[in-house]
């Protein structure tokens, strides 16, 4: 079951950097992330109680949904300039963020040498197509961005993760898009962007884009996310990150005619190789399962 799941992510989120780039045709970057996060999380609401968005019991959920938010909607903005799938391959450094996070913050277990090595391996991977940005200010601020969306996301993953107080999963995960859709409004308005999407947002291409956002990458993915974070280590998790860059650059190239060439190529089979490697680190140290949400 855990790894169908991960199977899905792998898919999924690896499908949702095409459909960003439909969805910017007739949406605003950090308005159109914000949508996406608050219809998610207000189709979870009616299965949460009143009390988990008090601040005592949900600011976890509320302080991990920002810094997942974050990490999305720096990714969006960042797509406005990159490619789909380079964007796709800088997040790939997530798994190494939530290994070095959890080291040092909560577990205080040192990782196993496979995962280790396998974040190494993949990080090779994704060094070897950042060069492809070359000198360019505008790829290499979007690239500053993207190591930053790694980084937030990894917080706002083992804050939810680790925290004390515990929730039900869907009430967790409405608390999270909710707060983190607001936020990125928030965002939406200093960046200057309109509330409301944009009479092209109607079109078929954009709005299907958006729907395909919201049901495949918020509403199944991130409800399929929160529930392995309750059972799989975070270097296991992560390997969705590595996985994705694939899945994109393969999609970008059939349906942008966006380039791959040799070193694309060397790097994905790297980051398949990183992701082979944590994944059998898994098997070889037994996983404990978070106390941190119910089941249900």
């Amino acid at each position: 079951m855990n790894i169908l799941l991960l199977i899905f992510l792998y898919i999924v989120w690896g499908t949702t950097y095409t459909a960003i780039v439909y969805a910017l045709e007739g949406f605003e970057p950090f308005a159109m992330a914000g949508w996406r996060f608050l219809v998610a999380g207000l189709f979870f609401a009616p299965m949460t109680k009143l009390e988990h968005w008090k601040l005592k019991n949900s600011w976890p959920s509320i302080v991990g949904g920002i810094g997942l938010a974050t990490g999305n909607a720096l990714v969006v903005w960042s797509q406005t300039i990159m490619p789909s799938g380079l964007a796709a391959l800088f997040i790939g450094s997530v798994p190494l963020w939530l290994i070095l996070l959890d080291w040092l913050f909560y577990s205080k277990t040192k990782p196993h040498p496979l995962s280790m090595m396998g974040c190494f391996v993949g990080l090779i991977g994704l060094y070897l197509l950042s060069v492809q940005t070359g000198a360019d200010l505008s790829l290499r601020t979007s690239a500053i961005a993207l190591i930053a969306t790694a980084l937030f996301w990894s917080v706002g993953t083992l804050v939810i993760r680790n925290a004390k107080v515990q929730l039900t999963r869907r009430s967790a995960l409405s608390v999270q898009l909710v707060y983190g859709g607001v936020f990125q409004q928030i965002l939406a308005f200093f960046n200057g962007e309109a509330f409301f999407p944009k009479a092209s947002a109607l079109e078929s291409a954009p709005l299907w884009a958006w729907i395909y956002l919201v049901v495949f990458g918020s509403i199944l993915a991130m409800n399929a996310y929160n529930y392995l974070l309750t059972v799989t280590s975070p270097a296991i998790i992560g390997t969705y990150a590595l996985a994705n860059p694939v899945v994109a650059l393969i999609l970008g190239h059939l349906l942008f005619d966006e380039e791959i060439g040799a070193s694309t190529i060397l790097s994905g089979v790297l980051v398949l190789v990183g992701v082979a490697l944590i994944l059998a680190s898994g098997r070889v140290r037994p996983l404990v399962p978070t106390k941190y949400m119910k089941s249900q």
